[in-house]
């Protein structure tokens, strides 16, 4: 297992600085990963959280121009809102780079408001078929294939695309999403299951469906990630958090059916899971992996927000958006800490008193059948 990062990067105290920090210290300490949020051009109701955000492609690029051992993360672009050439190709441009330190978290979005004021209303209806042409428009430019393509919205015969990712069409997705379809989807295709604010148990009821999907597929199991929220000193939430002081966070046990840290892991060959760069005693299970949270929850405002969800939906990629989404990881997999107000300093106690701690995500390589894991 491994830990990893969110940047500060969206929120009214969003800064330069507070990113440059955070970024360093996972570097410094020695997490594996750091990863950026995507919104564009949110509603005011949604100003308060994502009024204030870094372009998350500008933003990875800036960070591994400055940081050449840590590996970049997107949590998660959203697919839709984007022209899917382009975006293949500011994808492959970051890998090739950064010499294949990127992962490509990918989303379906959730927000009618953000499509309308972008000018794509109507792409909301059929996002989640928008979302699966481009993972395979993606790795098709990626692997360097010069045949035509032919897709329901895109289609181009006459082409030569360059630079290739430094990772090839093995370049890594991660998908997200709570509902049937979503899970599917990312047992499908994806390299990855990218979820957040949900709870271990949450987060296992998922891994039969994204197993059997996978399976049907003939494709190994993906690699699980979860992002949550630690809020030092805090109290429960609506969505699942790692709230209290220290020592209640770091002694939260895991939940029945994960393999505990240090445990042998019969996916990983005997060898016992490790995370990188923090105590094993954090006491994470090793379902609860990767996607990242940063901010102050708002659920309290999501609920008017019920009716325009689909079936297709990757939901929100933040933990404050969890009665939005209700997303859920569940497997063992690498970890990624995100910083819940942009700070440009490593937390202080007092930060910590004030709660101004740190989200989580961490994520990792499930090979078992899902029902090694009941």
């Amino acid at each position: 297992m491994e830990y990893g990062l969110i940047l500060p990067s969206i929120g009214n105290d969003a800064t330069r600085a507070g990113i440059e920090a955070a970024a360093a210290a996972a570097e410094r300490h020695g997490f594996g990963d750091v990863w950026g949020t995507d919104h564009l051009l949110v509603d005011a109701s949604a100003a308060e959280d994502y009024g204030r955000t870094y372009e998350m492609l500008t933003l990875l690029a800036w960070v591994a121009g400055r940081f050449r051992t840590v590996r970049i993360g997107t949590s998660v672009v959203v697919v839709p809102m984007r022209n899917a050439i382009v975006l293949a190709k500011e994808l492959a441009t970051i890998d090739e780079l950064s010499e294949g330190r990127l992962i490509v978290g990918l989303g379906a979005g959730w927000s009618t408001a953000e499509f309308r004021n972008l000018g794509l209303e109507d792409r909301f209806a059929v996002r989640g078929a928008y979302l699966e042409e481009t993972i395979a428009l993606c790795r098709h430019l990626w692997s360097g294939s010069s045949a035509p393509f032919q897709g329901r919205f895109h289609s181009f015969d006459d082409f030569v695309f360059g630079p290739l990712p430094a990772q090839g069409a093995s370049l890594p997705i991660w998908l997200g999403g709570r509902n049937e379809r979503a899970l599917a989807r990312a047992g499908r295709l994806a390299d990855g299951y990218h979820a957040s604010a949900a709870s271990p148990d949450t987060f296992a009821t998922r891994v039969p469906t994204i197993h059997a999907a996978a399976e049907a597929a003939g494709r190994p199991m993906p690699r699980l990630s979860a992002r949550v929220r630690v809020d030092l000193d805090g109290t429960q939430q609506s969505f699942y958090t790692m709230w209290g002081d220290a020592a209640r966070v770091a002694g939260e046990p895991p939940r029945a059916g994960l393999p505990r840290p240090g445990s042998r892991d019969p996916d990983r060959r005997g060898r016992p899971l490790r995370r990188r760069g923090r105590p094993a005693r954090l006491g994470l299970g090793a379902a609860e992996r990767r996607s990242p949270a940063e901010h102050t929850p708002r659920d309290e405002h999501d609920h008017e927000r019920e009716g325009q969800r689909d079936e297709n939906a990757s939901w929100p990629e933040h933990e404050e958006d969890a009665e939005r989404q209700n997303q859920g990881c569940a497997c063992p997999g690498p970890t990624v800490l995100a910083a819940s107000n942009a700070v440009p300093h490593e937390p202080s106690a007092d930060d910590q008193r004030q709660g101004r701690g740190i989200g989580l995500v961490n994520h990792a390589r499930c090979t078992a059948r899902s029902d090694d894991r009941e």
